[in-house]
């Protein structure tokens, strides 16, 4: 199975569509955290998540064909430190079914997410992943940054780390620091589930530049 590809840090409902129409599975929407230049309120993460419904992705059908379903491209919700009460809120004004949680969650907060369906992807460090692992969809590897708590640093993660979640069998988001270039090195030697990338495929933050979106969607799907 190829790997998928989630392109982080959309802030407008027309660059989300066009970033969907190049083919990212995923598109990720930083909501309501002020220290991101990325950062958007739940109102416009809707208007995201309305406008790539039906979006035809480049290479997949926009309807069914032969029994099998067009593969719509999805919104994530990146959200950090949301307290648990105000996340049922924010997922019934956004329409958002994963969230991306970088903050200091617990586990028994994802647990009880999970358990009103919403897929869950935490990010982890070597020190906390275990008290995920098994409760979290997805575990995201993203490059350590107090000032970036959301991701966007631009810093290269640890592959290393990554690579040893792949390798305990955990579904790993690899992020931090990825773009055109690296991208291919970065899933020959880690083997994730997903590559994320944010400010390698921007011209400034939080505008992405179409061409490098589209080169580092070609790349990582040439593997």
């Amino acid at each position: 199975m190829s790997v998928k590809v989630k392109i982080c840090g959309a802030t407008m409902p027309e660059q989300a569509q066009a970033i969907a129409a190049l083919g990212a599975d995923y598109i990720g929407g930083i909501i309501e955290f002020p220290k991101s230049p990325r950062s958007v309120m739940r109102g416009m993460a809707r208007k995201m998540r309305d406008a790539v419904e039906g979006v035809d992705r480049r290479g997949e059908p926009a309807s069914r064909q032969g029994g099998r379903p067009f593969a719509r491209t999805q919104v994530v919700g990146v959200v950090v430190d949301v307290p648990f009460d105000r996340l049922g809120e924010l997922i019934e004004e956004t329409g958002i079914r994963i969230l991306q949680l970088h903050g200091e969650e617990t586990p028994e907060e994802v647990k009880r997410l999970k358990e009103c369906g919403i897929e869950v992807w935490k990010a982890v460090t070597k020190e906390n992943y275990m008290q995920y692992a098994g409760i979290a969809d997805r575990l995201l590897v993203d490059a350590q940054n107090p000032l970036h708590g959301a991701g966007g640093s631009g810093c290269v993660s640890d592959w290393a780390f990554a690579k040893q979640l792949v390798g305990e069998g955990y579904a790993v988001v690899l992020s931090g620091g990825l773009n055109s270039d690296n991208v291919q090195e970065g899933i020959t030697r880690v083997q994730p589930f997903i590559v994320d990338a944010s400010s390698g495929v921007e011209s400034a933050p939080g505008i992405k530049d179409m061409a490098k979106v589209e080169r580092f969607i070609g790349n990582a799907r040439r593997l």
